[in-house]
């Protein structure tokens, strides 16, 4: 089964997380609410992205 991401103000769907981050970024211009990993150079849109990146990839 294929992951969906839904946008959360439109709710237009894509398959790929990145191309919701560049729709949501493009379409609705939210690029002051980007949230910045601080381990590391990523960055995301929703605090809930940052949080689970943060214990997937830098989880002690």
């Amino acid at each position: 089964m294929v992951a969906l991401f839904k946008c959360p103000v439109c709710f237009t769907v894509f398959v790929q997380a990145n191309k919701l981050q560049q729709h949501i970024f493009a379409v609705h211009g939210q690029e002051d609410k980007i949230y910045d990993c601080s381990q590391c150079p990523q960055k995301f849109f929703f605090q809930t992205e940052l949080q689970n990146h943060t214990l997937s990839q830098h989880a002690q």
